[in-house]
């Protein structure tokens, strides 16, 4: 009876874990607190779905051998791990991908909480006639302080405007605007960018526009 109960319980207590887990690291991820790496622990479980479970029904079988057990007991233990691991990993790609809707509506927000950094930076170049060198050079006339995410992993911006630079990776664009985005933990992106000519095509197919800004993958 207990093993029939586990047999239910651990399944579904596996998948219901890592499609809560999954979009939690990636919210944790991107939180004005800095919390714990919870991807490390969806790494271990992933090894143990995929490594270690076919060890424990050799153990299982070993055990049987060995001690007098009956070939009903290997039998329901095996299927019982095997099932755990296999809830798990269908758990663990359906969290994935709620992970990413969770990660894109975040930054998205991020994007448009920074349009007064935008805005500032244009403002300095209608008075100066040329981009701002560095943040500072923005302080206090154009903002009050120099530009935050709010992210604790990732918490500051950094403007781009070496020509060889921008000429290379951002569309020979007079300037560009980046937050390096790339975590320890699996991603689809690694950098949120804004560019002012808005000519994102030619950066790639990974680019995924987020209001003037843009997602960009490896």
């Amino acid at each position: 009876m207990v093993v029939l109960l586990l047999a239910v319980l651990l399944p579904v207590g596996a998948y219901l874990f890592a499609v809560r887990a999954a979009p939690a690291a990636a919210r944790a991820s991107l939180g004005p607190v800095l919390a714990p790496d919870t991807f490390i622990l969806l790494k271990l479980l992933v090894v143990f779905a995929i490594f270690a479970s076919p060890l424990v029904v050799a153990a299982l079988l070993a055990a049987k051998f060995l001690l007098p057990t009956s070939w009903r007991t290997f039998t329901l233990g095996s299927l019982v791990t095997l099932a755990t691991a296999a809830a798990y990993v269908e758990g663990h790609e359906v969290g994935s991908d709620r992970a990413w809707t969770v990660r894109r509506e975040l930054l998205h927000d991020l994007a448009a909480r920074s349009e007064p950094v935008v805005a500032a930076v244009e403002s300095y170049i209608r008075a100066n006639r040329r981009p701002p060198a560095r943040w500072t050079d923005l302080v206090p006339e154009f903002l009050p302080d120099e530009p935050a995410t709010g992210m604790a992993a990732h918490p500051r911006f950094e403007l781009i405007v070496d020509p060889e630079r921008l000429a290379r990776r951002y569309g020979n664009n007079p300037w560009a605007i980046r937050l390096d985005i790339f975590g320890s933990g699996t991603q689809r992106w690694d950098e949120l960018v804004f560019l002012p000519r808005q000519n994102y095509e030619p950066l790639g197919s990974s680019v995924v526009p987020v209001g003037r800004w843009a997602l960009r993958g490896s």
